[in-house]
């Protein structure tokens, strides 16, 4: 039987990884991307996106580098 490794997943102090009314137009629910803003100015979110810039050397986006090592596929 195959093995999920689950890697890069966010989650909020209080434990949520999405927010509320989860559907398939908002899949991380409302207010979700909050949880992630940390992330979205990342040259690692940048990268992934097929944008340019992005922040470097500091500690969200070597935090981010080091979630995404090793990935074979995405989900989306």
């Amino acid at each position: 039987m195959s093995k999920v490794r689950v890697a890069g997943f966010g989650v909020s102090l209080d434990g949520f990884g999405a927010g509320i009314e989860q559907s398939l137009k908002d899949p991380l629910g409302k207010r979700g991307p909050e949880m992630f803003q940390w992330f979205f100015h990342t040259k690692t979110f940048c990268s992934m996106v097929g944008k340019e810039g992005g922040t470097t050397g500091d500690v969200d986006d070597m935090f981010a580098q080091r979630s995404m090592e090793n990935f074979g596929a995405f989900i989306r």
